[in-house]
């Protein structure tokens, strides 16, 4: 009725970003043919997708805002990132929002933008590719409980419903291993917790980027379940529940809480590709450095050694911590890669890697753990040959680099079998396969 108004424009807009999102899943991108939403939002200024995306959040229609960056992502208008007073732009600030479909789509609208020095608002997406790539690929619940055995009880319900669990004693670390892992789809928190107060802690919850959509059951005995329900009444995403006596009961609840996060909750598969995404954006920023040195993704090298543990995530997670190359990880590398409980392709990645950031920074490792991989070596003469093949590159790529040739068994190749391929990906075949008898240098 009243097209040319911009407050109607922009609700219109929002309208039509969010029933293209319902229709075609919350979970994917939105559909681009010449006749789509999204098709037709290209063609409005940047400015007014901004403004869509602004009211988009504080209405709290998050696939909408999702939809609203996927366009503003395919602009090209690098200026989206750049402000006057330094303060992030809505594009910027949206990667550290508390939605997870949010945020991812707004790393991924900034890599697009692809962004060749800081900006205000940079630091938050080293952090959100940290954040996504920890995922360890399962349902977990977080639960906070002074009393262990009670803790105990909850997590053993909480498997039969095909849940794991970790547990909390103390406001505190319950805070704190919430924050360290993105896997958790609810925390149950008793409302005797202390050090903080359950009151103080779903506050703190809420305050922080990475958990503020994280719904929260409080439970309580009956006799104290009003003062509970006063608590979740101060905070969104809080239900207030008597204390669970068995599984079903906790079916019930879950239940609940499930209702309240609706459409925004995100499935162990979605937070697997999540993670698959972010670990090739650091794979791309890691390849140019020096462009791309402002990300300092370095510090996110906790979450890529969790990913390093995760077998949908392994082969990436080497690559990434091969740049990154440090000490800690090169470590982590050689103790994946020596583990005869991974797979061979997970432990030819993690060689790979490994070589990898021998090539980049050379060997970061002390003299004990070097003369420790040839122990692991030589204690493995009657292990599959694959085995064998894995642990020789390893050492290979140590003795290229640290040890000159007349001091090794590499330089003589009367002491190696015949070559083989260790690695499928390459062209070519690496260097022999050392004897089982390879001794470390003096």
């Amino acid at each position: 009725m009243a097209p040319d108004q911009p407050e109607y424009l922009r609700l219109y807009l929002l309208c039509e970003l969010d029933l293209a999102k319902i229709d075609g899943g919350v979970d994917q991108p939105l559909p681009r043919g010449a006749d789509s939403v999204f098709a037709r939002l290209r063609q409005y200024p940047v400015a007014v997708l901004e403004e869509v995306l602004m009211l988009a959040l504080r209405q709290q229609r998050f696939a909408a805002a999702a939809g609203a960056i996927e366009v503003l992502g395919e602009s090209g208008e690098g200026q989206l990132l750049i402000s006057s007073d330094g303060t992030p732009r809505r594009l910027a600030a949206a990667v550290s929002h508390a939605d997870r479909r949010v945020r991812c789509a707004a790393v991924a609208a900034v890599m697009k933008l692809d962004p060749r020095g800081p900006f205000p608002g940079a630091s938050y997406l080293a952090e959100s590719l940290g954040y996504f790539a920890s995922t360890v690929g399962s349902r977990r619940v977080l639960i906070a409980h002074p009393r262990a055995s009670e803790a105990q009880s909850l997590a053993g319900m909480l498997a039969e419903l095909g849940y794991d669990a970790d547990a909390a004693t103390s406001g505190r670390s319950a805070f704190v291993m919430a924050q360290r892992h993105a896997d958790y789809e609810f925390a149950l928190i008793s409302d005797s917790i202390q050090g903080p107060t359950v009151s103080e802690l779903a506050g703190m919850f809420r305050q922080d980027g990475r958990l503020g959509r994280l719904p929260i059951g409080v439970m309580a005995a009956g006799d104290k379940l009003d003062r509970a329900a006063a608590v979740a009444a101060l905070e969104p995403l809080v239900e207030a529940f008597p204390r669970p006596v068995d599984s079903a009961t906790l079916s019930l609840l879950i239940e609940r809480l499930r209702r309240g996060i609706g459409r925004s909750a995100v499935t162990k598969d979605e937070r697997l590709a999540h993670a698959a995404a972010a670990l090739d954006w650091m794979l791309q920023l890691t390849e140019n450095p020096n462009t791309y040195g402002f990300y300092v993704l370095a510090k996110q090298e906790p979450a890529v050694e969790i990913a390093l543990q995760t077998p949908e995530l392994t082969g990436r997670a080497a690559l990434v911590l091969g740049r990154i190359g440090s000490s800690r990880a090169q470590l982590g590398l050689l103790d994946l890669a020596s583990n005869r409980a991974r797979t061979i392709l997970d432990r030819r990645a993690a060689a790979a890697g490994f070589r990898d950031a021998v090539e980049r920074r050379g060997i970061m490792l002390t003299r004990a753990e070097v003369l420790r991989q040839y122990e692991r070596y030589n204690q493995r003469e009657a292990a599959a040959r694959e085995t064998q093949q894995v642990l020789g590159a390893i050492l290979d790529t140590i003795e290229r680099v640290k040890l000159p040739a007349a001091n090794t068994a590499a330089s003589n190749p009367a002491h190696r079998p015949p070559a083989a391929p260790c690695w499928p990906w390459q062209n070519t075949a690496p260097s022999p396969l050392p004897s089982p008898d390879r001794r470390s240098p003096d």
